[in-house]
């Protein structure tokens, strides 16, 4: 696999505080935030419903350039409808990023809507898990792994 660099134009944006992210549909940062029932209902019916996560805390001094991400970098969520701040990016399949904090609210206690940041952190843990389990297994196997 080669190795791919990632370049974002970069402008200031002094933002800081708590804010609500919306996920762009059909990119992988909303599908990692997805329950695991709303995950076969998508996958079943080929529809997406809109994802925020609320509450998301940000402190960032500089952010990347919506419209000019770089390097086929797609825009996986976005801060605030008047803002357009990207707070997610993706590249292909396997590289995810977030300008969140999305630990910050990991243990939040639940109320009467869903935690979706804890929903990324579990699913990224979940997949960062599974990939570790098929590498174990394939050198355990004599199996040649290769990234895909």
């Amino acid at each position: 696999m080669t190795p791919v660099s990632i370049f974002f134009r970069l402008t200031q944006s002094g933002n800081e505080g708590s804010i609500t992210i919306h996920f762009e549909k059909s990119s992988i940062p909303h599908f990692m935030t997805l329950l695991p029932h709303e995950k076969i209902k998508a996958l079943q019916n080929c529809q997406l419903e809109n994802i925020s996560a609320e509450n998301a805390v940000v402190a960032h001094e500089f952010v990347g350039v919506k419209h000019n991400l770089g390097n086929n970098v797609k825009l996986g969520a976005i801060s605030g409808i008047d803002e357009n701040v990207p707070e997610s990016v993706y590249h292909g399949h396997n590289q995810i990023g977030v300008q969140f904090h999305p630990e910050r609210a990991y243990f939040q206690v639940p109320g009467e809507k869903i935690n979706r940041q804890k929903i990324l952190l579990d699913n990224f843990f979940q997949t960062s898990l599974n990939h570790q389990k098929s590498r174990s297994y394939a050198l355990e196997t004599g199996f040649d792994h290769i990234d895909a």
